[in-house]
């Protein structure tokens, strides 16, 4: 078992679950899309159904996959969707039925990127319908395998070409490239596993790039913490208790322009409509409370660990993390969600830092068996690193053996998973950036 204290019943949990839409039985892995200066450009959402997790095909139940795609990112309310409509765009696979049978136009138009999947049934049948979709303000990604035999008008017809970077066939990614070249699609590598990958795709004059390099730690020789990376490390030491001291935590946080301001900008933004401007560090931690206050400057000084020039993705990815660990807990009962919260949110600072995460870990307010789940020495909670990685990636039937490993429902994990995602994207959505 994963957790020290009793789990939830499995009939508990299952008639829970029953009660649940049915999109929240599905499995969501959330891969970013960069451009060449590793800004997030679009993101790709992949799909399997719970009882299917160690297939390769596409999920079934489409309208369940749609479901998914349009309550968690495609539907921005009120005041929120003009501020969601001008992020990123979103990637959905669709094989060539789907296609042919409209299911694309239950989306909206405006961010989504229809890939269609390089399989069975992709022929010249199908360019009616991509006509009419391109028409309608669709964006055209076509997955390009080594042995593609694609009709060229499909390929011509394309705003993106999907490459595999680790499957290039015979001659190599570069022969791949000259062939398929010559068309005014941008080329997008998937699965760029390391900085290697990136760099040798960018140069070969890919425009865009999937996958998990910037996870991937670039470690800086001789790289030591500085000063303000050691004090703000400190302040999730003094933040880790549940009854804090509110003059001394004042002060610290006082201390500190960059979080001040963003403190003071985030409790005067029109999300909280208070009458009257916050205008103290002291009066910002009474109104807030300290519960939702800790959990903001957790992510706040996260953030502010991240070099600006990484872009806001591996913050993004840590809070998804840190909320996912902490719900499993939660639903299982455990004493130690808060604890897990921080596992999550720490596991990528040594990508973050450039250093190595036993350089790191001293300073952290965790205890040694969650210290050593972040650098990799196996336990229990190394598991868990690793059942959040296979979401996150995809990778299905490793996923599969983990949950039957650690005994945990997949319908409960799909729906924590979820759920995560979406308070990681309202965050980082309705959070102000630095100054």
């Amino acid at each position: 078992m994963l957790f020290a204290e009793g789990s939830n019943g499995n009939e508990a949990v299952s008639m829970a679950l029953e009660a649940k839409k049915l999109w929240q039985d599905i499995y969501v892995a959330r891969q970013p899309v960069f451009d060449g200066q590793e800004r997030v450009w679009a993101e790709k959402l992949l799909f399997r159904a719970r009882h299917d997790a160690g297939r390769a095909e596409m999920s079934t139940g489409t309208e369940a996959t749609l479901s998914v795609a349009a309550h968690a990112f495609l539907d921005a309310a009120d005041e929120k969707e003009e501020t969601l409509r001008e992020q990123y765009r979103t990637i959905i696979n669709f094989t060539p039925r789907a296609i042919l049978d409209q299911v694309p136009y239950a989306l909206p138009p405006e961010r989504m990127v229809i890939e269609l999947l390089d399989e069975g049934g992709v022929d010249e049948t199908l360019i009616p319908t991509l006509l009419d979709l391109k028409a309608d303000g669709y964006t055209l990604a076509v997955d390009v395998t080594p042995g593609t035999l694609l009709h060229p008008l499909i390929l011509d017809l394309a705003d993106v070409l999907d490459v595999d970077v680790l499957e290039p066939g015979p001659g190599g990614l570069e022969n791949l490239v000259q062939r398929i070249g010559g068309r005014s699609a941008r080329l997008l590598a998937k699965r760029v596993e390391t900085r290697e990958a990136f760099d040798q795709a960018r140069a070969l004059g890919f425009h865009y790039f999937q996958g998990f390099f910037f996870c991937r730690p670039v470690m800086v020789v001789g790289r030591k913490l500085s000063s303000s990376e050691v004090a703000r490390l400190q302040l999730f030491r003094q933040i880790e208790v549940e009854t804090p001291d509110f003059d001394q935590l004042a002060a610290t946080i006082q201390a500190d322009v960059a979080i001040s301001y963003r403190l003071l900008r985030h409790l005067n933004s029109a999300s909280f409509g208070f009458r009257r401007e916050i205008d103290s560090i002291r009066q910002a931690i009474v109104l807030l409370g300290w519960k939702p206050l800790r959990s903001w400057l957790r992510l706040i000084i996260l953030t502010d660990l991240n070099p600006p020039e990484k872009g806001s993705e591996l913050p993004y990815l840590c809070a998804q993390r840190g909320k996912f660990f902490e719900i499993l807990a939660e639903d299982r009962k455990s004493s130690r969600a808060g604890e897990l919260f921080l596992l999550g949110l720490f596991s990528l600072l040594d990508a973050m830092l450039g250093m190595p995460m036993d350089e790191i870990v001293d300073h952290l307010p965790l205890d040694q068996e969650l210290k050593d789940a972040l650098c990799g020495i196996p336990n229990r909670y190394g598991r868990l690193i690793e059942l959040t990685q296979c979401l996150e990636m995809g990778r299905w039937a490793r996923l599969g053996e983990l949950l039957a490993d650690m005994e945990f429902d997949p319908g409960l994990v799909a729906s924590a998973h979820f759920e995560a995602l979406g308070w990681a994207r309202e965050f980082f959505t309705m959070t102000p950036s630095r100054p």
